[in-house]
């Protein structure tokens, strides 16, 4: 009978071994569930920052490019003042250069007239 006892006792150790070793292989597999579940989380976290960041990178993109378009319009503007501005000069040395020949051309009279009458009182 003890010897039933002591078959007893050794196929309860075994059982409880067996038991203990299938609750460590069930603990391990949960783990690494937890841990494939933690990194599923990590990359999901990390899909949404660079999504973030996409956003951000469009939305500095689309300003850019208006300011670029802003800058564009203001050199066109800017270009043509410079061309206005450079007709007006153009105009006004034009006005001052036929000024300048009216003034020589009267000055040329004024002499002429000036010496026909010198030349008449000498004779």
């Amino acid at each position: 009978m003890r010897k039933l006892q002591q078959e007893e006792a050794e196929r309860r150790k075994q059982e409880q071994s067996e038991l203990l070793e299938q609750e460590r292989i069930a603990r391990a597999v949960v783990e690494q569930e937890h841990q494939k579940l933690s990194r599923s989380d990590e990359i999901a976290e990390r899909e949404l920052e660079l999504k973030r960041k996409d956003e951000r990178v469009k939305d500095t993109l689309h300003a850019v490019q208006a300011e670029a378009a802003r800058v564009k319009k203001d050199m066109t503007v800017t270009k043509l003042h410079a061309q206005e501005a450079h007709r007006a000069s153009q105009q006004w040395q034009e006005k001052q250069t036929e000024k300048i020949g009216k003034d020589k051309d009267q000055l040329l009279e004024k002499y002429l007239k000036s010496r026909g009458q010198h030349e008449a009182e000498l004779r």
